[in-house]
Order: structure tokens, then C-alpha cells, then sequence
């Protein structure tokens, strides 16, 4: 499955985290990352492990560097991934939470 970057950021939001990426073993969401961003001839992408650099080529004096992590950490079965499917939903996890 590819990720869709055109999907609204809840979508893809839900997309990135149910991919399974717990802490040191985060090889899938990487390649999945890396297969969504790979075509964008204005990025760089550069795979150290599972770290992902974009780096982009516009050939502008200042760039902006954003900075994350995509393992996450398990949690319990007393905490739903998701509250509901609507689009006014929320998405809950332990990491991350979209509106």
C-alpha cells in the first residue's frame, strides 16, 4: 500500500499508524515514507537505516528543517486506535491526535 499525500491529513494520519512501526522496528513505515516522498523530483531523499532525510533542491538561500520520529509505542487494549470513522471524529493514539 502506498500512502496517499492527497488524502486529508486525518486519513493519512490513520494510514501512517496502522502501519506497524514499534520502537526498533520501524522498516515498514520507513519504506512506505520513503516509496510516497521518492517521486517528488524537487526532494532529495536520502535513507540512513530507517531515518529518512527530504531535502529540498529549489536552490534557495534558507531552508526550514523539520524533525520527528515514526516508531511508535504499544498500547493497551483499553485505548481504541480511533473514537469513531466520521469525519468529525478523533483519532487517538499514544503519540499522536488529529481532528
Amino acid at each position: 500500500m502506498v500512502l496517499d499525500l492527497t488524502a486529508s491529513s486525518l486519513a493519512l494520519t490513520r494510514a501512517i499508524c496502522d502501519i506497524p512501526s514499534v520502537s526498533g522496528d520501524e522498516k515498514s513505515l520507513a519504506d512506505r515514507i520513503e516509496e510516497a516522498i521518492s517521486p517528488f523530483a524537487h526532494l532529495e531523499v536520502i535513507r540512513h537505516g530507517n531515518t529518512i532525510v527530504a531535502r529540498t533542491s529549489l536552490g534557495r538561500a534558507q531552508r526550514v528543517a523539520i524533525a520527528g520520529h515514526i516508531d511508535t509505542v504499544p498500547i493497551n487494549a483499553t485505548c481504541p486506535r480511533a473514537t469513531s470513522r466520521s469525519t468529525a471524529c478523533r483519532t487517538s493514539g499514544a503519540a499522536a491526535r488529529s481532528t
